[in-house]
């Protein structure tokens, strides 16, 4: 390179280029400080709406809501907070909000309750009189036991458990429709919230301990509310540790596997997935799936007649009867590795031919065609509890199922095709 390459300032001044003059404290200060200034202000700012929005969907405003004498207001956070419980852990795990909320679903469900027999004496009275009773408010306190009883599926303690449970199996109170449901809905909650436990014991030490101790202060009252911090508190830790029996699951669970309404069977072998107790409990339990999976369908005319009167635009029909109660039943004892799994059953629920048979959809024009959604959930419930069934009974053969796992394998549905690969890889491990 040549000297004269290297011009100095006088030279490029010279020939009428700027001086280079070096950089100064405060040109680098103004250089780094202004930005970080202004990222400063925009993350203070993000914090700040941050917490003004998780403080205005906290525990005190979401039971403010609940109180409002508004129903709108009400079941809307219902609504709300059931989707914020099954992400916030801690929330979920604070006794004495998920007690706050118990206590609310007991007095709504009284309140339903005591408002239908006033509907129904209303009713007979104008009858008399040859006039039509006025609207009742018994379908808006619907939604809202509906949406609050959702709320406690998402709770990671089972202080809710003896409520949901009682529930379940009462058959007086209200009109037979609204009782049905609400004990289809007091099965489902019980499920969710059997699967939702298993957040409790995620939790750190400490965290897990500060509820623990929370919950033990709450034992000390009286009342149901302390009745069910107490049941909550020794299925969680003591000597009746993860014992069904005091949370009146067990005998909720066994009183709806008996009943006559066949959803109500199906619901609580679709429950049995999600809860396993002690030793005993489980035998008894598996006794219950054993009889579930023998289901001949009985009162299923019954509930199609509700069906019927509901005037639905559509309706899914199940071809052969007690089909859903026998594959839920079949799904928990794989789930649970029972040596009592079917594997017919298991295999006949990967056919997808025979479930285009078996579950069907009649429109409102009278035409029927496959029940696209309940054939998908069928094969992808059946292929999940082959898998569970192999971690949970390792040596048992389950070369009979490899025809059905080889043809969904090549299936047209990518997910379908993915999960079957996946069972199949599952099997081979």
């Amino acid at each position: 390179m040549q000297p004269e390459a290297f011009a100095t300032g006088e030279q490029e001044s010279a020939r009428g280029l700027p001086t280079v003059v070096p950089p100064t404290g405060k040109f680098i200060a103004q250089l780094f400080l202004v930005p970080f200034l202004i990222v400063t202000s925009v993350v203070c700012f993000l914090l700040f709406v941050n917490w003004l929005v998780g403080s205005a969907r906290g525990p005190a405003d979401f039971l403010k809501k609940l109180d409002s004498p508004n129903d709108d207001v009400r079941w809307r956070a219902a609504e709300d907070l059931a989707q914020v419980l099954i992400r916030d852990d801690a929330l979920a795990s604070d006794p004495k909000f998920c007690l706050d909320l118990t206590e609310r679903l007991d007095q709504a469900a009284r309140d339903q309750d005591h408002n239908q027999e006033n509907d129904n004496d209303v009713g007979r009275a104008t009858a008399l009189r040859g006039r039509a009773p006025a609207d009742s408010p018994l379908q808006g306190e619907g939604d809202y036991v509906l949406y609050l009883s959702a709320c406690l599926g998402n709770v990671a303690i089972p202080v809710a458990a003896p409520l949901l449970s009682r529930m379940a199996v009462k058959r007086e109170g209200a009109d037979p429709a609204t009782i049905a449901r609400r004990r289809w809905r007091a099965l489902w909650v019980l499920a969710n919230l059997g699967e939702n436990l298993k957040r409790f014991d995620r939790l750190p030490d400490e965290t897990r301990e500060t509820f623990l101790q929370s919950l033990r202060e709450e034992a000390a009252a009286a009342g149901s509310r302390g009745e069910w911090a107490r049941t909550a508190l020794n299925y969680l830790q003591g000597p009746d540790a993860k014992s069904l029996k005091p949370l009146g699951v067990e005998d909720a669970l066994t009183q709806c596997a008996e009943d006559p309404d066949p959803f109500l069977r199906t619901m609580a072998a679709f429950a049995l997935n999600f809860w396993e107790g002690t030793d005993s409990e489980n035998e008894h339990f598996e006794q219950v799936l054993v009889k579930l999976a023998s289901d001949n369908g009985h009162g299923e005319e019954s509930l199609a007649r509700m069906r019927e009167a509901e005037g639905r635009a559509e309706e899914t029909i199940t071809a052969v009867p007690g089909l859903k109660v026998r594959y839920n039943a079949t799904v928990a004892l794989a789930r649970k590795g029972s040596a009592k799994t079917r594997l017919d059953v298991l295999a006949e629920m990967l056919d997808e031919d025979k479930q285009r048979e078996n579950f069907r959809l009649k429109r409102d024009d009278g035409q029927e065609v496959a029940d696209e959604s309940t054939i998908s959930i069928t094969l992808v419930t059946a292929l999940k509890a082959i898998v569970e069934l192999r971690r949970r009974s390792p040596g048992r053969d389950l070369s009979s199922l490899a025809p059905a796992l080889e043809k969904l394998a090549q299936n047209p549905n990518m997910a379908l095709r993915s999960e079957a690969t996946r069972t199949r890889f599952a099997l081979a491990e």
